[in-house]
């Protein structure tokens, strides 16, 4: 892997997650396993990742359902699968993962969760950096990202 390739998946894996009274939210990486599989499936073409596609939202959910352990819980975060709405917007937060508003439109501070009505309203589409959109279109680097997310937030051995 290049060091481009490695400063992304460094990048993803220290992807800041949500903590509710010391329960963390798996909710971003998930969504960005999704955005992982949603390209090696096809549903994502061009770096557009459109909220109102309902694909990549049935493979968001399709992947928090996935990774819950036995007694059903998901590890290392808590059971209730998070809205699709939440990872979307949140994961702006990220250097790598990008909203285009709509127009000139200021969006809502990071603290405060818009609404699925204001997103389908006011967001064009999200888009991943470039070079990080180049990467993500080799299935071996994919594999390699999916693994990494998989081994640091959704398994029980860390």
């Amino acid at each position: 892997m290049n060091l481009t390739a490695e400063t992304y998946k460094d990048k993803i894996l220290l992807t800041k997650r949500g903590n509710n009274h010391g329960v963390f939210s798996n909710a971003k990486p998930i969504f960005v396993l999704s955005i992982i599989d949603a390209i090696a499936e096809g549903v994502i073409i061009g770096n557009k990742i459109r909220f109102d596609n309902n694909e990549l939202e049935e493979i968001y959910r399709r992947n928090y359902t996935c990774f819950q352990n036995d007694s059903g819980t998901l590890f290392r975060a808590n059971n209730n699968t998070t809205p699709f709405s939440m990872p979307f917007f949140h994961l702006n937060a990220e250097s790598y993962y990008h909203i285009k508003w709509i127009g000139g439109i200021v969006p809502p501070k990071q603290a405060k969760s818009p609404s699925n009505k204001y997103l389908k309203d006011c967001v064009d589409f999200a888009y991943l950096d470039d070079e990080l959109w180049e990467l993500l279109q080799n299935q071996e680097i994919r594999q390699e990202y999916r693994e990494s997310i998989i081994k640091k937030f959704l398994t029980d051995k860390y």
